[in-house]
């Protein structure tokens, strides 16, 4: 998929301490131009906190954050988004009662020399934008009569209102369809072959297999592993997420299967549970 090799947003050593907490513990983190970049780790892992910095919406207490090798640390949402990072929340940061195109261009709608806002320009390029993403929407409909897929869309076509170096996908299929997480996967890779950087946050291993080059892991606010995706397996990912090696091989401490039984309950009704029959055994 990656294309392209050179570094286009880099993290060394960023630390972010929140209170009673160290969330980000001196990790560097690399995404290159066309590649997508996998990040995965437990919840609390610091994932979110990482990205946050490197959006802007979050300063770093230590450390430096590049874009095409020049600092971009000190801006704020505003400026790295201006400055082509953006981040589509797991959490929609839409407002649903404006139009789709009105949200695409928030903040940056065209304007005539009086300042008055350029309506026909704007619903034509949020047009132009949505058929870049093979998305059938009415640029003049409000967002709030979208479904989820759609909502995603058109977060993604605000970021490309912008030149697009960046894109931070946070857990993007969580509330997408198959059919709609399968479009969403034709727009990720028609980015990255356009040369645009991907972070792809997500706890569904099968969706890393399927989309990233690379995936770095992280546990407890640092940096476990970074992994060529095609090389590793899924449970060396799991054990730098939680810590251990895993065994799928049978317990020997596991109750045998006649261990004598503790407890049992026979078609036990009580509303609204209706003829409930289990039983435990010691052990």
């Amino acid at each position: 998929m990656a294309a392209e090799h050179s570094s286009r947003l880099a993290m060394h050593h960023v630390t972010k301490t929140f209170p009673g907490v160290r969330a980000v513990d001196d990790v560097s983190f690399e995404v290159r131009r066309g590649e997508v970049h996998a990040l995965i780790g437990e919840n609390g892992a610091g994932k979110s906190t990482l990205m946050h910095l490197a959006a802007g919406v979050y300063q770093p207490d230590s450390g430096s954050i590049e874009l095409d090798g020049m600092s971009i640390a000190n801006l704020n949402e505003q400026g790295a988004a201006a400055a082509g990072i953006a981040m589509v929340y797991q959490e929609r940061s839409l407002v649903g009662a404006l139009s789709v195109a009105e949200n695409i261009f928030a903040g940056h709608q065209p304007v005539n020399a009086l300042g008055v806002i350029q309506r026909a320009p704007m619903y034509e390029a949020t047009r132009q934008i949505l058929a870049d993403l093979e998305v059938d929407i009415d640029p003049r409909i409000l967002v709030a009569q979208l479904s989820p897929g759609q909502q995603q869309m058109v977060e993604i076509a605000k970021s490309l209102s912008r030149e697009l170096k960046v894109l931070i996908l946070d857990e993007p299929t969580s509330s997408l369809t198959i059919n709609e997480g399968r479009h969403l996967f034709e727009v990720i890779r028609r980015l990255a072959a356009q040369g645009v950087a991907i972070v792809y946050v997500s706890h569904r291993m099968a969706e890393v297999f399927e989309i990233s080059d690379r995936v770095t892991v992280m546990k407890d606010g640092r940096v476990t592993g970074v992994r060529q995706t095609i090389s590793v397996k899924p449970g060396e990912l799991i054990s730098l997420m939680v810590g251990r090696e895993l065994s799928f091989e049978p317990d020997p401490r596991r109750a045998a299967k006649d261990a004598p039984v503790a407890l049992e309950v026979r078609d036990l009704e009580a509303d609204p549970v209706v003829a409930a029959t289990f039983s435990v055994r010691y052990g």
